[in-house]
């Protein structure tokens, strides 16, 4: 059950160690298995929340959770994402359950990528992770669209770059007690987070991320390449037609 299996890695965070230890082995098989599996028997209603205003976007709705390459890292998270839109974890936006270093809380949270490069983890600038989350929200405002419910102020207890990394990184996150999940309210809000997530994309594929200068230099490259579809991964969305 999805909140035995939350509990049972906010219980392990407690033994964390960078190594491959035996506890650090079970949380990986629950984080990359075990959550995943029971996370994906929700895949439809999440699908359909991702798809909301009118978009495509859940039809390749993906669900991964990562502890580490190599070493283990302090605090373990998953992703749900719109693969078009965030293929790899370090590009566009994504709703991700981050769990807390001391394994007291878990959040609800929409983020964008941390780190540089997917696999040697490189932290980006505060500044730039400051400005992905200000456009994030500005989306949403721009749109009306209410978010009070994740007003919460994520603290993963940060004691390494990486970790500090993903707080700045949050967009909005909503923060729950491991120790008693309601497992309804968790979906029924997770899927709040996706309608507001697909919102997001909604407006990446309208070309909001970008500056003028950005937009400009779009419209030149759809006049010289007619027939090629726009770069979707990055979150302009739009064919040549469109």
């Amino acid at each position: 059950m999805l909140s035995d299996t939350i509990q049972r890695i906010a219980e392990l965070q407690k033994s964390w160690s960078s190594a491959n230890t035996p506890e650090m082995e079970e949380r990986g098989i629950l984080i990359r298995q075990t959550m995943v599996e029971e996370l994906e028997a929700y895949r439809d209603e999440f699908s359909r929340s991702l798809s909301s205003h009118g978009t495509e976007y859940g039809s390749d709705l993906g669900i991964k959770g990562r502890d580490g390459t190599g070493n283990k890292v302090p605090a373990p998270w998953v992703r749900i994402f719109s693969d078009h839109m965030s293929p790899k974890p370090n590009t566009g936006f994504y709703l991700v359950f981050h769990f807390s270093i001391n394994g007291e809380q878990v959040y609800i949270t929409l983020g964008c990528g941390a780190t540089k490069d997917d696999q040697k983890m490189t932290q980006l600038p505060e500044s730039e992770l400051k400005r992905r989350t200000t456009l994030g929200r500005t989306i949403l405002d721009d749109a009306g669209e209410s978010y009070s419910e994740f007003n919460d102020v994520i603290s993963l207890g940060a004691s390494t770059r990486l970790a500090r990394s993903f707080e700045l990184a949050t967009v909005i996150a909503k923060k729950y007690d491991t120790q008693n999940i309601d497992v309804t309210e968790f979906v029924k809000d997770t899927n709040a987070a996706l309608v507001l997530l697909s919102r997001i994309y909604v407006g990446q594929a309208q070309g909001k991320h970008l500056s003028p200068s950005e937009i400009i230099s779009a419209e030149v490259d759809t006049v010289l390449n007619p027939t090629r579809r726009s770069r979707r991964g990055q979150g302009y969305g739009l064919t040549a037609t469109e």
